[in-house]
C-alpha cells in the first residue's frame, strides 16, 4: 500500500512540474517589473503582457515616439497597416521575436500560422474590450471567420484614443495586427534597431 500511494505521489508530483514548467517555458523576460494589465485568469498571462509591452516598445521606437505618446506610436503604425505599408522587419527587434517563438509554442493559440481567435486569450481580451460595440464588431468577424489585417486595421484606429487605457485593445492589435504577421521572418535576419534617446 506504502509503495502504490508514493508512486502515486511521485506521477501527481511529476505532473503538476511538467504543467508548471510548460506554462512558464518562457523565462526571458525584459518587462517583467512593467505593469501586467492583462488581469484574466488565462495560462501565460505573464507572456501575453510581455508581447504587449515588447510589441509597444517596438512601435515607440521605430516611430520615434516617446513613451507618453503612444497613442501617436499606435496611430502611425495602424496608418501603415492599412495602406499596406509596414515595415516588419524594419520595426521588430530580437526580444519580440523570441517572445514569438514563445507564442508559436502555445498550440492553442494557431490554426497553423493564422491565429486561433478561439483561443481564451481573445475571449478574455474581447470581454474586457474598453468599447463594448467593437467588441462585438471583432466577435462578429470571428463568428464568420473573416479576420484579416486589412479589415482590423481602420475599426481599430477609431479606438487609438483610449489605447492609454485599454490594455485588452492594444494586447488584441499586438496579437492580432503584429506578432501573427511577423511568423515568416526568419529571426536570423533581425538585429537590435538603433534606440532613440528620448525617455522610453
Amino acid at each position: 500500500m506504502k509503495l502504490v500511494l508514493k508512486l502515486a505521489f511521485l506521477i501527481v508530483s511529476i505532473t503538476c512540474y511538467n504543467c508548471k514548467h510548460e506554462e512558464s517555458s518562457f523565462s526571458d523576460y525584459k518587462y517583467a517589473q512593467e505593469e501586467q494589465v492583462i488581469t484574466c485568469s488565462i495560462p501565460d498571462a505573464q507572456l501575453y503582457n510581455e508581447a504587449l509591452h515588447s510589441f509597444e516598445a517596438d512601435i515607440l521606437n521605430y516611430y520615434k515616439q516617446k513613451k507618453s505618446n503612444i497613442r501617436s506610436a499606435y496611430n502611425q503604425f495602424l496608418i501603415a497597416v492599412t495602406y499596406n505599408k509596414i515595415p516588419y522587419e524594419a520595426i521588430v527587434t530580437p526580444h519580440t521575436m523570441k517572445v514569438l517563438k514563445a507564442l508559436k509554442n502555445k498550440p492553442e493559440l494557431w490554426n497553423g500560422n493564422n491565429m486561433n481567435y478561439n483561443a481564451q486569450v481573445f475571449s478574455c481580451l474581447t470581454d474586457n474590450f474598453g468599447s463594448k460595440e467593437f467588441a462585438t464588431t471583432i466577435q462578429s468577424l470571428i463568428n464568420t471567420n473573416s479576420i484579416r489585417v486589412d479589415i482590423l486595421a481602420p475599426p481599430a484606429k477609431k479606438y487609438i484614443k483610449t489605447i492609454d487605457n485599454d490594455k485588452y485593445l492594444a494586447t488584441f492589435i499586438a496579437l492580432s495586427i503584429y506578432y501573427a504577421q511577423l511568423v515568416d521572418i526568419d529571426p536570423s535576419t533581425i538585429t537590435e534597431k538603433p534606440v532613440d534617446e528620448m525617455d522610453h
